[in-house]
């Protein structure tokens, strides 16, 4: 079995519940449970730290569904292969360019999604 984890850096929001909101309508477009976790990111003003787990049954076509539920989020992501631990890492950063998918994503300064072997 593998579990996906996503992180996320936020910015520009002043409110928890904007993060919150944040949160729901990314785990909706990943058609994930609501599991996350919020703490404030006290690296940058008005900025959250949302954490996103999902496991998910072991499929043949893991590393191309890693691809394709972050490209629901934005495209431009960096991609990392660990062959021995045969898991990925795919990192984007709003220093790149990046096309979100969702008008509500504008505000993801960085992100993080990572698969492991449970």
């Amino acid at each position: 079995m593998k579990k996906y984890q996503l992180t996320i850096i936020t910015e520009n929001q002043k409110q928890p519940e904007k993060a919150t909101k944040l949160a729901k309508i990314i785990c909706d477009t990943l058609n994930w449970g609501h599991n996350f976790h919020i703490t404030k990111y006290d690296k940058f003003e008005h900025s959250y730290k949302i954490e996103i787990t999902e496991n998910i049954s072991k499929t043949d076509n893991w590393v191309l569904e890693a691809i394709d539920l972050t490209d629901k989020i934005c495209n431009g992501w960096i991609v990392f292969f660990d062959r021995e631990q045969n898991d990925i890492e795919l990192i984007c950063s709003n220093d790149r360019i990046l096309q979100y998918r969702n008008v509500n994503f504008n505000v993801i300064r960085w992100a993080r999604f990572i698969t492991q072997t449970v």
